[in-house]
């Protein structure tokens, strides 16, 4: 499958995939702290692929089809689902069903009388989560899904510098999101949750808040944050949970040749 870049045809940025022009410029100048570590390691979702927009549209249809559902509650709580900030706050680099619970707590509505309160494991969730999980698959067979085009350049030029990649998701699309991407011979391993790697050793880029977190408890040699939107509260965000260094762009980071 043909590589779909972000910058052109139904993916193309609200900000502009070129925002960050400057950086590929002046990438090959610029020293980069990667090269000291003995293995890369980057996020699929939202470093490699920018699928942060497919899962905003499916919660944002999931959630139209729920409100239609719930016409006698108010108004307030049933406005529609803000697929930029309320997939932002509730969803990012957070399990589904624990947004969903976050979610529906937040906008005050009520829980079916037979559950008693909303729970990440309860039936309703459960079939929102699976609502937005056939919506994400249907879209991925038919429109793939698109990359990052620094994300390709950085993981050819470590791999030249003989320092090996893998690409990390906690999803269990992990191999289907980079096939459907056609970039999955791009990298030397998949890492899942269930391979090891030698923490102090390794370098870790990701793009939310919540993977830095998990990043910075692994033990991983440095934790490099994202932030393609160059929001300065969202970065701030990204140091405090441990980032050792926050970019706004992977070219950022592509050592020189």
């Amino acid at each position: 499958m043909a590589i779909a870049s972000v910058q052109q045809g139904p993916f193309a940025l609200p900000h502009g995939a070129t925002a960050h022009r400057s950086a590929l410029d002046t990438a090959e100048t610029r020293p980069s702290p990667l090269t000291r570590y003995h293995a890369l390691i980057v996020g699929i979702e939202g470093v490699v692929t920018d699928t942060a927009r497919i899962h905003a549209g499916a919660w944002q249809r999931t959630f139209d089809t729920f409100f239609r559902r719930a016409e006698h509650l108010p108004r307030h709580i049933t406005r529609p689902f803000d697929p930029d900030g309320d997939f932002r706050r509730f969803f990012q680099g957070r399990a589904r069903a624990d947004g969903v619970q976050a979610f529906l707590t937040a906008r005050g509505i009520p829980p079916p009388e037979d559950e008693g309160a909303w729970a990440p494991a309860s039936r309703a969730v459960r079939t929102l989560v699976a609502h937005e999980d056939r919506l994400f698959d249907a879209y991925m067979q038919r429109h793939g899904v698109p990359v990052w085009p620094d994300s390709l350049r950085l993981v050819g030029a470590m791999r030249r510098h003989t320092v090996p990649v893998a690409a990390v998701s906690a999803s269990r699309r992990a191999h289907a999101l980079l096939a459907a991407a056609g970039v999955q011979h791009r990298f030397d391993a998949v890492v899942d949750g269930r391979v090891r790697a030698t923490p102090l050793r390794t370098a870790v880029v990701v793009a939310a808040p919540a993977w830095v977190t998990a990043a910075r408890r692994g033990g991983f040699g440095l934790v490099v944050g994202l932030d393609r939107a160059g929001r300065a509260e969202y970065a701030g965000e990204l140091y405090e949970r441990g980032a050792g260094h926050v970019v706004g762009g992977l070219a950022e980071l592509i050592p020189a040749a």
